[in-house]
């Protein structure tokens, strides 16, 4: 039995799960795009069996599958003649891409239609509040006359971009914005923004799920530097000023956060809350492929003990049964 871990080669977070792997497990990490012109990915048909090559190991026997964070393709990396970008870029996706449906019988952590549909915004929300957490009032649009209205509405809110890729030598964080604030709201139509009614914080918390199992932590920082008006924890990591530590959750919260993961048909969220002055809690979003490497790291959460006790269960139960 193998463990098969998708992600970059310089993944942080493999070594925090791998050191709990039982003796002798055996896992190989698989970088995808990463690997185009170093690694070969093959696949062979017969007798009635498809097989799958990574070099020249048999990917055969794979009880669990990690999909964490392969590397992003650009075909601008391969430096080929600009007229075969389309074409070469064509090709390595539809043969690269069979990867991330492969391994029908295994555990996977998560699936990857599960992770695509979770990654959608309005459906967070909807899932989210189906389970009974509250969600503030939010627009996505690319309509500037709605975006208008909706802040004139509430006076203070939050924007936030849906891109997960930014312009060069920048990073896009959560921003406030007023009613009073004079905005160019023209060019929505290139970039659907995210508008939401703002909740101002007591504090906020970081939950991570990983099966059944969650860890809660609360997040702080100074990402209000009194110019810039970011309402983004990020910002700590950037002005060195973050900080987590354990938190606890309400029992009806996490199961609720639990129930969320699970109807997404996912093994693993990272689920952002805010709790506000009244106690409140309220839902922000779910990455379902979300960093948490510094959450074990500020806090000591055996986030990465659990995730490599779920990846290896399928492997023990089989063994136990055999």
């Amino acid at each position: 039995m193998k463990i098969v871990i998708i992600t970059a080669k310089d993944d942080e977070h493999v070594p925090l799960v791998s050191k709990h792997f039982p003796r002798n497990t055996k896992f190989i990490t698989i970088d995808p795009y990463g690997d185009i012109g170093k690694k070969d990915i093959s696949y062979t048909f017969n007798e009635g069996t498809l097989h799958m090559f990574y070099g020249q190991q048999s990917l055969d026997d794979v009880s669990s599958v990690w999909l964490r964070k392969p590397t992003s393709f650009a075909i601008e990396d391969l430096k080929l003649d600009p007229k075969y970008n389309t074409y070469t870029k064509s090709a390595l996706t539809r043969h690269h891409s069979v990867i991330f449906h492969h391994w029908k019988n295994a555990l996977w952590v998560s699936k990857f239609e599960a992770i695509e549909q979770a990654r959608q915004k309005p459906h967070q929300m909807e899932m989210a509040n189906s389970v009974g957490l509250h969600v503030p009032e939010t627009l996505i649009t690319t309509n500037k006359t709605l975006a208008q209205k909706f802040v004139k509405k509430h006076g203070i809110c939050v924007v936030k971009s849906q891109a997960v890729r930014f312009p060069l030598h920048k990073m896009l964080l959560t921003k406030i914005i007023t009613s009073k604030d004079m905005l160019d709201y023209s060019g929505l139509y290139l970039d659907p923004m995210i508008f939401q009614q703002y909740i101002e914080p007591a504090y906020e918390l970081r939950v991570t799920v990983v099966g059944k199992k969650i860890f809660t932590a609360r997040v702080s920082g100074k990402d209000i530097d009194g110019q810039s008006g970011f309402r983004d924890w990020r910002y700590a990591h950037i002005n060195e000023t973050f900080k987590a530590e354990v938190a606890t959750l309400d029992q009806a919260t996490k199961e609720a956060c639990i129930r969320l993961t699970q109807k997404f048909g996912l093994n693993f969220g990272a689920i952002d809350l805010i709790v506000d002055k009244k106690g409140k809690v309220w839902f922000l979003e779910i990455n379902p492929n979300g960093q948490w490497g510094f959450i074990e790291n500020e806090t000591g959460l055996p986030i990465g003990k659990a995730l490599a006790e779920l990846l290896t269960s399928k492997r023990l139960h089989n063994s136990r049964m055999a």
